[in-house]
């Protein structure tokens, strides 16, 4: 047995190395270490030192930033800072980022969506859009814009427009040259909406005047129509309208009655008036035509505000069909609105000048004096003002 000799002072061995040196050999850690305490021990098989809180292993002690799994205990919690993850491993091998494996995987770099497991919990999305989705199917499905925007307005599924939409009934079998004012051509697409046998009514192709109409390719076997199918018409009569088909299908095309209405209706249709040429949506005035404007475009209710209004004379003439008696005045309404005028008599006979005494009485009057008895209808009056 060894009996160790102890020392009440640290030993310097002024730089000088320990040769053959053997740590104290224990099964067990000892208790109350001071910072710096090393042994070796028999259990682990392992030099140790306490580093004041915690005991490491002399046989694995890191070099620069270097860590190996022997290094790592079991049940080991390494901080999350202490790792860089900083960078992707070389095309072709994992990610530095692919931590786990299975179901506690992390997402990896080069992974689907699809591939990670479903979230547990509502997931945010910080206030960005998710773009290019696919209509939905199920009641659980997200939705686009459009979709919602259409369902809102009653309409799943726009046709390709047709050209004319019948509302009358049409022969199928030898629908003619002319649907709705309008020269068919073949490959034209029709829409009968009011057939005699209800089921009939749909989209049809145009096939020639003595030719089959047959059901468009897009309308033409089940699902394809639905209730708030549309449809953009483009001339005859209902040129510019939209159709939506109300019914609730029942199998395919053919076998129930469609009910297509019509949706909007296109814009007011125009027609140029008197003097006036309309070429597509432009009015023009034509040279050679007259249009007539009430009081000179004015605004005025009366022609003598117009005049006044456009700062014109107005002109009054007639007969004046009351007789003269000598020195009684004669009242002449012109209703020029002015005292300012000027009055001019002649014989309604031979047209020769009279000189007649005169004043204006009102802004619309005049008062004739004559000294001769005059008979009526013998004086034609002209009032400038």
């Amino acid at each position: 047995m060894t009996h160790p000799i102890k020392y009440g002072n640290p030993v310097d061995l002024s730089g000088f190395g320990v040769l053959n040196l053997v740590l104290e050999n224990l099964a067990t850690a000892p208790s109350s270490p001071g910072t710096g305490r090393a042994y070796f021990d028999t259990g682990l098989s392992k030099a140790r030192i306490w580093l004041g809180g915690a005991w490491q292993n002399l046989d694995n002690v890191p070099g620069a930033s270097v860590i190996v799994d022997s290094m790592v205990a079991a049940g080991a919690a390494i901080a999350e800072s202490k790792l860089s993850l900083a960078s992707d491993a070389a095309a072709g091998t994992a990610s530095r980022r692919t931590l786990g494996t299975g179901s506690t995987q992390a997402f990896p770099g080069n992974g689907r969506l699809d591939q990670v497991a479903a979230p547990t919990s509502a997931v945010t999305f910080n206030g960005q859009r998710i773009t290019n989705l696919n209509d939905p199917s199920l009641g659980t499905d997200a939705a686009t814009k459009q979709y919602v925007d259409n369902a809102r307005a009653g309409i799943t599924g726009i046709k390709d427009p047709v050209r004319v939409a019948a509302t009358t009934n049409v022969t199928i079998s030898s629908p003619g040259t002319t649907i709705d004012t309008v020269t068919m051509v073949s490959g034209d697409r029709v829409l009968l909406s009011a057939q005699t046998t209800g089921t009939e009514d749909g989209i049809y192709v145009f096939n020639g005047s003595s030719s089959a109409m047959t059901r468009s390719t897009d309308t033409s076997t089940s699902g394809e129509v639905l209730d708030g199918t549309l449809v953009a018409v483009a001339e005859g009569n209902n040129a510019g309208s939209q159709y939506i088909q109300t019914a609730t299908p029942s199998g395919a095309p053919g076998t129930w009655t469609q009910a297509w209405v019509k949706f909007s209706t296109g814009g007011t249709v125009y027609s140029a008036g008197a003097g006036l040429s309309l070429a597509s949506n432009t009015f023009s005035i034509e040279n050679s035509g007259v249009l007539t404007i009430a009081h000179g475009g004015t605004g005025a209710a009366t022609a003598a505000a117009a005049r006044t209004a456009l700062g014109a004379p107005g002109v009054f003439s007639q007969t004046i069909s009351s007789a003269f008696t000598a020195g009684t005045g004669v009242t002449v309404t012109h209703n020029l609105g002015t005292l300012a005028v000027q009055a001019q008599f002649s014989d309604a006979t031979t047209h020769a000048p009279l000189m007649l005494y005169w004043i204006p009485a009102t802004t619309n009057t005049l008062t004739v004096t004559s000294d001769m008895a005059i008979s009526a209808n013998s004086v034609i009056v002209v009032v400038t003002g």
